[in-house]
């Protein structure tokens, strides 16, 4: 399974192209709340330093793929979250701390 790369749809897509559904706590996240999930992630990549060398594409590539994997190894729409926050922290902490040459 995959993320749609297509219109940046990160919507469950099983090989051959059918889509899988969403059960459980899945069924709260829209397609269109997962694409402002994956807007926000983007945003904070573009925020850290270095961002511009790596482009805008690939960071929105690299956006998708980390939600869709995050939402399909999360156990409830609160890990989900958790995991996806957390991580945009420490990529922050991480990144400005490098960016002044401080060691982490």
């Amino acid at each position: 399974m995959a993320a749609s790369m297509e219109n940046n749809n990160p919507v469950p897509v099983r090989e051959g192209g059918s889509i899988e559904k969403p059960t459980g706590w899945r069924l709260e996240l829209t397609p269109e709340k997962r694409r402002r999930v994956v807007y926000r992630i983007t945003e904070t990549l573009l925020g850290l330093p270095h961002a511009g060398q790596v482009g805008l594409l690939k960071l929105r590539r690299m956006a998708t793929e980390f939600e869709h994997s995050t939402y399909m190894t999360a156990s409830s729409k609160i890990d989900y979250m958790e995991i996806i926050a957390a991580t945009m922290v420490v990529s922050k902490h991480v990144w400005g701390f490098a960016e002044h040459g401080s060691d982490v």
